[in-house]
């Protein structure tokens, strides 16, 4: 297009004019694509919009309709541009999915790391307002004393834990729960009529260092299917 006008203000109107685009922020969005990109580019992507449009256009996200002439230039711009580019042409627009830079997973903090910082994060600690722990699952065996069910919840296999967090140690964890008898007497009979239901016991961790147990002690105790049941 050698013969087309190479001042930029007036490359930007002979595109709008070809487009059939006359409102002013669109042309505005025109000029700065010309202005960043060069007229020569800019013609070349009028070029693919005429050559789009006589193949039969380009839909819109939902594919309700086809998109028109400016919004098919406009597109093809987007989907030609480099990062920097859509970014000086758009500043206020999110960079498309194909230009965004791929996210990285981070690296896992391996437990001889965080055993190392153990002791800094130590010199100086902070105050729990609260602390819960919740356990679900199916009991062992059942201790009863006079006031109180002894029983033990195993984990033997973790959640999915966030990337850079140290990974679970593969060791099952025994947690020792110990139940007001009050609450056990409201779920043991449901619970054990049922081998699909499972106990939810809320309650305070204590780590019991003359058994090296995690030791939690009951506050809230209620079955799967009680909870199931409050639901609206």
């Amino acid at each position: 297009m050698s013969d087309a006008p190479q001042d930029t203000h007036a490359v930007a109107a002979t595109i709008a004019a070809q487009l059939d685009e006359s409102e002013p922020h669109v042309i505005g969005q025109i000029q700065r694509i010309v202005d960043h990109l060069g007229a020569e580019t800019a013609y070349g992507f009028l070029d693919k919009t005429k050559q789009c449009l006589a193949e039969g256009g380009v839909l819109t996200h939902d594919g309700k309709r086809k998109r028109s002439p400016g919004g098919t230039f406009f597109f093809l711009v987007r989907g030609g541009v480099t990062a920097e580019q859509h970014q000086a042409i758009w500043p206020q627009h999110q960079l498309p999915g194909h230009l965004r830079p791929r996210r990285t997973k981070p690296p896992r903090l391996t437990w001889d790391e965080a055993r190392a910082a153990i002791p800094d994060a130590l010199s100086q600690q902070g105050t729990a307002m609260s602390a819960k722990l919740t356990l679900v699952g199916r009991p062992g065996k059942i201790i009863e004393k006079e006031h109180v069910i002894i029983t033990t919840l195993t984990s033997d296999k973790a959640p999915s834990i966030p990337r850079g967090v140290p990974k679970a140690p593969e060791a099952p964890v025994v947690y020792l729960v110990f139940i007001a008898r009050q609450q056990w007497d409201r779920v043991a009979e449901a619970l054990a009529a049922d081998e699909d239901d499972r106990l939810v016991v809320t309650g305070y961790p204590v780590l019991d260092k003359k058994t090296e147990a995690i030791v939690v002690l009951g506050q809230s105790v209620t079955l799967t299917s009680q909870q199931e049941k409050k639901r609206p």
